[in-house]
């Protein structure tokens, strides 16, 4: 009987051994998968990148956009429309010419370009800076509106429509 005793007893030293080794090697494996997913940022746009990452993409209407590190965009291109929606970070369109405006856009308000232009978007903190590094545009918030010309820069945020 006891022979029988032991070989049970073994058995179950085994199975709680082989248990205790898998969680062992579970628990390191599970950590760094969430540590990598904290690591990334998951956008709701058509176009994001990560930390560190940066994309060329080539539009529908021949522009071209450059996103930078941590940035989200959206898209919006039809026969009417051409339009990218800032969520965060930067960009930079070299736009080209079309019969309708391109629409640059942020939570704080919008940029319109007819015609060629190269313009430098950024959002941080609420705060929207649009650089025209070539061409010209008309931006907007809320209920004003100015040009900016040339090579200018215009810091605008939500909350100065209330000034």
């Amino acid at each position: 009987s006891t022979p029988l005793y032991s070989s049970a007893a073994s058995d179950v030293y085994k199975r709680q051994l082989t248990r205790m080794a898998i969680l062992a090697l579970a628990v390191p494996v599970s950590g760094a998968i969430v540590w990598q997913l904290s690591q990334q940022t998951f956008w709701p746009g058509d176009l994001y990148t990560g930390k560190g990452e940066r994309k060329t993409q080539q539009l529908a209407d021949g522009s071209t956009l450059w996103l930078n590190a941590s940035s989200a965009a959206r898209l919006n291109f039809t026969e009417t429309a051409r339009a990218v929606h800032l969520l965060e970070g930067e960009l930079t369109v070299q736009i080209v010419s079309a019969s309708q405006p391109f629409v640059l856009s942020t939570a704080e308000g919008f940029c319109k370009v007819h015609g060629d232009a190269l313009i430098a978007l950024r959002l941080a903190d609420k705060v929207t800076c649009v650089d025209v590094l070539q061409g010209q545009a008309h931006v907007q918030l809320a209920a004003r509106a100015t040009s900016v010309d040339l090579q200018s820069c215009l810091l605008y945020t939500s909350d100065a429509a209330d000034e």
